[in-house]
């Protein structure tokens, strides 16, 4: 009898590196045809699933992973702390960093006032700038923070979605660099210094200019 598998507990899907495998297809194919492929794919990864018969949450797990490959901003449900909608889909041609924090995190609160100038010097250049709390009561202690330290960047709290771009955050602060594509192209993880900071960002930034 074929043993029962089942899935690591850490698993996350790899959303940023399935994302490139697909834009690479479609530049070679035409996006109706791709994107019955990507139906038929599923479809396989479904009855595969069934057949070797994993736990419920696994197997939703990837079933959000093949929504979110197909259409990524599907999966996203993000509001600012202004109530205005944020999906990444709209950063598009521009350099982006994504600041995992939390309020009572100090590190973080040092890169306050660093991500506030690269917002206000490098905005102007296509840099934008996004933070994550990860506070476990949310707006209730982002809100006072925001007003307190003067930040002038959108921030949304954590979702699913975010964890299915970015993976699992284990320490904080956390920053990903993203390129004028989407792409994640650096991680900063735990305390930095403003320079290393700035040194990703005019990287990025002059990188795309050269393309």
């Amino acid at each position: 009898m074929t043993p029962k598998l089942e899935p690591l507990p850490e698993w996350t899907p790899n959303i940023e590196a399935a994302l490139q495998r697909l834009r690479a297809k479609q530049a070679a194919t035409q996006r109706n045809r791709q994107r019955l492929g990507i139906a038929a794919g599923t479809t396989l990864v479904v009855s595969s699933m069934l057949a070797f018969g994993p736990t419920r949450a696994y197997t939703q797990r990837c079933l959000d992973a093949c929504v979110a490959i197909v259409n990524p901003a599907a999966s996203e449900n993000l509001t600012d702390q202004d109530g205005q909608p944020i999906r990444f889909a709209n950063f598009s041609g521009r350099v982006v960093l994504v600041n995992f924090f939390a309020t009572w995190c100090e590190p973080c609160r040092a890169e306050v006032q660093w991500l506030n100038e690269f917002q206000r010097e490098y905005g102007p250049q296509g840099l934008s700038v996004v933070a994550v709390s990860l506070d476990e009561d949310g707006w209730k202690s982002v809100c006072p923070f925001l007003a307190q330290h003067g930040v002038a960047y959108p921030v949304v709290l954590d979702h699913a979605s975010l964890r299915q771009r970015f993976g699992e955050v284990r320490s904080l602060p956390t920053s990903f660099f993203l390129d004028r594509n989407g792409v994640v192209v650096a991680v900063q993880s735990g305390r930095a210094s403003k320079e290393s900071l700035e040194s990703q960002i005019r990287n990025l930034l002059a990188a795309s200019k050269q393309m």
